[in-house]
């Protein structure tokens, strides 16, 4: 790695499969600034990223996956403001996401966060995240909560939430997102006598708007969708709930 540390004209960088990689060169990416896509996979003993990666202020892709030892995203990050796709896979010592680092990704549309076994909290920044467009979150069986002020996110069109047990709800503010037209949620199955997964509130909100093009809820065994009064039709496609006890299902 250290041979790489003199190029400078690189636009796209794939690190790949460096079991032996404690620490990622600062020098590789101060050299290239002109970076628009990085990748860094399987290098399952990284600890850190450097702090120049706040330099790389042309970067509109970051992929980092299968980096199990890395526990947290370098300070700066807010300074990639033409950023749009933030991609976080099998990263099991990572336990939260830096505040101000997420929220000053001004230009970001695409989140996805996947197999981080011990994430307990996503940034209250994520709320600042106004271009946001999709927003996937896979496979992290710790994380109990999304935070309050999603209904700051007014690019947003697509939520999914698939295999994250202890995630009891979504929050009430999603239901102000006048923009989403995808929900997808899977697996939420730690559930309360009434329901884990409730979603009355942000159907409600639809109702009284538009429709919702794509909603569907697999895997739960007991669903609750209460009307405060009667809806007039907001799903266009379907709602596919396998072997669900459903407790009360609306007239659409």
């Amino acid at each position: 790695m250290n041979s790489m540390e003199n190029i400078n004209s690189l636009s796209i960088l794939v690190i790949d499969t460096f079991p032996g990689l404690l620490h990622l060169s600062g020098k590789l990416l101060k050299n290239n600034k002109c970076l628009t896509y990085l990748e860094i996979q399987s290098c399952q003993n990284l600890h850190s990223l450097p702090s120049e990666l706040e330099k790389l202020t042309a970067l509109k892709s970051l992929i980092i996956s299968n980096c199990e030892e890395l526990s947290c995203l370098p300070l700066g990050l807010q300074n990639l403001k033409v950023l749009e796709l933030l991609e976080i896979n099998g990263c099991h010592g990572m336990v939260s996401l830096p505040e101000d680092g997420i929220g000053g990704l001004s230009s970001l549309q695409n989140l996805f966060i996947e197999s981080c076994h011990n994430l307990f909290s996503l940034s209250r920044g994520l709320c600042r995240l106004t271009a946001l467009e999709q927003l996937s979150i896979m496979s992290c069986p710790k994380l109990a909560s999304l935070p309050d002020g999603l209904q700051n996110l007014s690019a947003l069109r697509s939520l999914t939430v698939i295999s994250c047990p202890e995630l009891f709800s979504l929050p009430e503010g999603l239901q102000h997102v006048t923009t989403l037209q995808s929900l997808m949620g899977y697996n939420a199955s730690v559930l309360s006598s009434t329901c884990q997964f409730k979603i009355a509130l942000f159907l409600n909100a639809c109702a009284s708007r538009k429709k919702l093009p794509s909603f569907i809820i697999l895997g739960c065994l007991k669903i609750e969708v209460i009307f405060s009064g009667r809806p007039s039709p907001i799903i266009q496609d379907a709602i596919y709930i396998p072997a669900a006890s459903i407790l009360e299902v609306p007239d659409l």
